[in-house]
């Protein structure tokens, strides 16, 4: 669904296997330098144009079932984008099945004010606390008493710890959106929070970070199996290879071709930007939402009155 430059992988092989240094895809190409402000920050409509197209990529990938990995290695907001998207989703496309947003601790504060200013507060619930709190919430707050499969809200917000604990609860409940914030988190198929989320039923999973730099190639590659399940099970029956890890015996050739194919499969699905990006690409002729009508007016076509 994105386009880089094959001379300039987004993967690199010789920086630890690990430095993505891609061009922007051309689906999301950023605004022109005479709107940057002090050279590195943007101005508020320069803001609300790149948030647009980050919305429009992700609401693109749901609409197709695909996962995402939103990589913001400048700082442009995520927390904002991840409301805007869901604003969309909740009020112009009509979705009713529950999302997951998992955050840190230090960052739950600035996630509940970013989806307070997008939602309301009927639609979105913060789960936190002790074992005792979070189960009063459930009982009381999250599970329709009429219909004990069903949860009241549209968007949950929790932090990891939280979703690990309570993986058998999330587990009982279909999901529409499962986002990751600091995704790098989720890298090892060993670690607890992996083991409990990889078995979610979600629709469309969304990995937050700031560069996936962060991962390694051994943490990119299960990144991508949890990304792209359905794929992963074809590496399982022996139909690819590209999952598996690579180890200190693995040649440079071997190497090389791995990162090769972690690339390939990262470009398709990860929307990535810098400040470099946005003050050498240039403006976009037509919107990437054009591709599956996401549109305002086809926006408002699939709404539910």
């Amino acid at each position: 669904m994105s386009s880089f430059s094959s001379s300039n992988p987004p993967f690199g092989v010789n920086e630890a296997h690990a430095l993505v240094t891609g061009q922007l895809p051309h689906s999301v190409c950023p605004p022109p330098t005479s709107d940057l402000v002090d050279g590195n920050r943007y101005a508020p409509a320069v803001m609300e144009v790149a948030h647009e197209r980050a919305v429009e990529y992700m609401v693109n990938h749901w609409y197709s079932s695909n996962s995402v990995v939103l990589a913001d290695e400048d700082d442009l907001n995520r927390p904002l984008e991840i409301a805007k998207f869901f604003a969309r989703l909740i009020y112009l496309r009509g979705v009713q099945r529950p999302s997951l947003i998992l955050v840190t601790e230090l960052q739950l504060q600035v996630w509940m004010e970013a989806l307070s200013n997008q939602l309301t507060e009927h639609d979105f619930l913060v789960y936190d606390g002790d074992q005792d709190t979070r189960q009063r919430i459930q009982n009381e707050m999250l599970i329709s008493p009429v219909y004990p499969r069903r949860l009241l809200y549209n968007v949950i917000l929790m932090t990891h710890e939280s979703a690990v604990e309570d993986a058998d609860f999330l587990t009982m409940f279909s999901w529409e959106i499962l986002a990751i914030d600091e995704a790098y988190l989720v890298k090892s198929p060993e670690s607890k929070i992996y083991r409990a989320l990889v078995t979610l039923p979600v629709r469309c999973r969304i990995f937050i970070t700031d560069t996936p730099s962060k991962f390694g190639p051994n943490g990119l590659a299960a990144l991508l199996s949890f990304a792209l399940p359905s794929e992963s099970q074809a590496v399982i029956h022996g139909r690819g290879s590209y999952f598996s890890r690579l180890t200190p015996d693995d040649t440079a050739e071997q190497i090389n071709d791995r990162v090769e194919e972690l690339n390939k499969k990262l470009e398709r699905i990860m929307i990535k930007r810098t400040v470099a990006e946005m003050e050498r690409a240039p403006t976009p002729a037509s919107s990437f939402g054009s591709v599956h009508g996401s549109s305002e007016q086809s926006e408002r076509r699939h709404a539910t009155p």
